[in-house]
């Protein structure tokens, strides 16, 4: 596989940020123009009295299942991460990879049909899992900010935007009515809308203009932590940067620690400095974005990048089927290095360097 190189696609004058795989920097039209992706500033690290880097959110062995035809499915098996204070990370995978359900898990938004059944969810020293829903109430948005990938089924579609806001507000702080909305007003300027949209219904905005609305909403009560699901999703492309751009903003003046969810590696650069690739409920791969990008270990995350590339070139790249495999390595029935062994054991996570990778034919395990 060709070098890869993180760069920004100009279309018409509006900026698409993404990265264009296989193929020499600096080279080529894409869209109307192409040109180097400015550099990802350092991550931000909060630090303890003696100098130590802190942890804002830690995830050990996390295992979440739903309840499915009078059993139990695993969504998310045995995953853990870290994200420190100030840091980015973008969570990467293809539909029902788990990804949601993680983010769910962190809110404290599960259905009834899920249960977390092991693991722990330590966020700025308190362990979520313990907590009763009421004091997760005084987590939830207050300290843990959550955009959700479909605007409209964010917003109640009978009230006016402001009115939800307000409401939200006020659940949260012990403040009036108009102190509620003053806040309401400078949230919404905050997202680049007009204050008059506080007056507005749903229906009545773009879909543009709803996920501001919904990021405006999550950022309301200052939170430490913002989780992104998806937040461009059936937006076009001219949309999808105005929003990637205005995230970015938004995470830097705040300085906000940020977890971005997404199936599309194109639009990680944009905000990430760090990745996390999962699929079939679990961590495949994690590392700086320049590392993986540049050099994948996990076979699962080359496959990811060959596809780009594949359509970079303008070939169709097709996924096989995937058998669930009970006990192996999820990645079995579309692994093309994969041997008998990966379909009996589940890979542990292993550390290679300055990445993590969940594959047993890397990191030096034998086979027996």
């Amino acid at each position: 596989m060709g070098e890869h190189a993180l760069l920004r696609r100009t279309v018409g004058g509006n900026c698409q940020w993404g990265m264009v795989v296989g193929r020499t920097p600096g080279v080529g039209n894409i869209g109307g123009g192409i040109c180097f992706l400015a550099p990802i500033p350092e991550a931000r690290r909060g630090t303890g009295t003696g100098g130590e880097v802190m942890a804002l959110l830690e995830v050990e062995n996390l295992s979440v299942s739903y309840l499915t035809d009078g059993s139990y499915v695993d969504a998310v098996r045995d995953v853990s991460f870290t994200v420190e204070k100030g840091d980015s990370l973008a969570i990467v995978g293809e539909s029902g990879s788990g990804k949601t359900t993680l983010a769910m898990t962190l809110m404290g938004l599960l259905p009834v049909t899920a249960r977390v059944t092991s693991g722990r969810v330590t966020f700025d020293g308190t362990d979520l899992l313990k907590l009763k829903e009421e004091e997760l109430r005084r987590v939830r948005w207050r300290k843990m900010g959550m955009v959700f990938q479909a605007s409209q089924n964010a917003l109640d579609p009978v009230r006016k935007v402001g009115q939800q806001l307000v409401e939200l507000y006020r659940y949260h702080t012990k403040s009036t009515k108009e102190e509620a909305r003053g806040e309401v007003l400078r949230a919404l300027e905050s997202v680049n809308l007009d204050r008059s949209v506080a007056n507005l219904y749903p229906h009545e905005l773009s879909g543009g203009m709803k996920q501001r609305v919904v990021i405006a909403a999550a950022i309301l009560l200052d939170p430490k932590l913002l989780i992104a699901d998806e937040p461009t999703t059936a937006l076009d492309v001219v949309t999808q940067a105005e929003i990637l751009l205005l995230l970015k903003r938004v995470v830097r003046e705040r300085e906000l620690t940020l977890i971005f969810i997404t199936h599309d590696l194109n639009l990680v650069s944009v905000l990430c400095k760090r990745i996390m690739v999962m699929y079939g409920g679990t961590d495949m791969e994690q590392g700086t974005l320049e590392d993986v990008v540049a050099s994948p270990s996990h076979p699962y995350t080359a496959h990811l990048l060959g596809t780009l590339e594949g359509l970079e070139e303008g070939k169709l790249v097709l996924g096989t089927h995937r058998e669930v495999i009970k006990g192996g390595c999820p990645f079995y029935s579309r692994c093309p290095e994969a041997v008998d062994y990966c379909r009996v054991r589940f890979p542990d996570r292993r550390e290679i360097g300055p990445r993590s990778v969940r594959c047993l034919l890397r990191g030096g395990e034998t086979r027996s």
